[in-house]
């Protein structure tokens, strides 16, 4: 048991595909927790896609960005698909200046 300020659901997709929506702040504090149900959402699950839903983050750091980006990069390597969704105001500025809001908005295809 991790202790955070954030909260997570696991909703199930039509497509089979699993989402995990985020509420909160992701800070340091939710960097290990994070990465850990990301990677096993990828390693265990085999989903054939996750989408991280950051509607409800009032808040990210780049030690919790870290874990989003480590997933983005097990999920790749798996062949699994992965985006990031719901990203506005100050986070989705740190995805911006990070490099990685295209991640939130993956091209068509």
């Amino acid at each position: 048991m991790h202790d955070t300020d954030y909260a997570t659901t696991w909703l199930p997709d039509p497509t089979g595909a699993a989402v995990l929506r985020l509420g909160g702040e992701l800070d340091i504090n939710a960097r290990d927790p994070l990465a850990e149900d990301l990677l096993a959402a990828i390693r265990e699950r085999r989903y054939p896609g996750i989408t991280v839903d950051l509607t409800d983050v009032a808040f990210i750091d780049s030690e919790a960005l870290s874990s989003l980006l480590l997933a983005y990069s097990a999920a790749r390597d798996a062949g699994i698909a992965y985006r990031l969704t719901g990203a506005t105001g100050v986070v989705q500025r740190v995805l911006k200046v990070a490099g990685v809001l295209d991640l939130a908005h993956p091209p068509a295809g």
